[in-house]
């Protein structure tokens, strides 16, 4: 994976020194999307091209997954499994905790809201969280270990 990013991260910087175009054709969207001053997507609709921002803010790339298992969220230019949903959380956190988490849960089929549900998951400094639901009140020191938890404590009744 490195090496594969650093080869791509030559030919954008052989862009810049040497005011050349280079095409590259790819199928990994995450490298087009972090390194491509364009997209040409190719879609059964026709072509769309643009910025990767640009086709962002179109949600071209959403296009592409409509009718798939996989569905791509344009908010972080990320890929997820389209998860049954088990209930809905309300988590409180800051920094990358939060966000590592919210990513757990949406991929164990919690949806999460800001308003304050039944399930209200608190990441607290030290890599700690803290449940409390109808379930119960429940600690614990990793997110495999929370989301363990809320699946089978709490995953139906949400």
């Amino acid at each position: 994976v490195n090496s594969k990013y650093e080869i791509i991260h030559l030919l954008r910087e052989l862009t810049r020194q040497k005011n050349k175009t280079i095409i590259f054709s790819t199928h990994d969207l995450q490298a087009a999307l972090s390194q491509a001053d364009r997209i040409w997507l190719m879609l059964k609709s026709g072509l769309m091209e643009g910025a990767p921002e640009d086709l962002m803010l179109e949600d071209a790339f959403d296009l592409l997954f409509e009718k798939s298992v996989v569905k791509f969220d344009s908010r972080h230019g990320s890929f997820f499994m389209n998860t049954p949903a088990r209930g809905t959380v309300s988590l409180e956190g800051k920094g990358k905790e939060k966000y590592w988490t919210s990513r757990a849960l949406m991929r164990a089929g919690f949806a999460i809201e800001d308003e304050y549900g039944k399930t209200v998951i608190k990441v607290l400094p030290g890599r700690k969280w803290s449940v409390d639901s109808d379930a119960g009140h429940f600690d614990c020191s990793s997110i495999h270990q929370l989301t363990e938890w809320l699946t089978k404590s709490t995953g139906d009744q949400l």
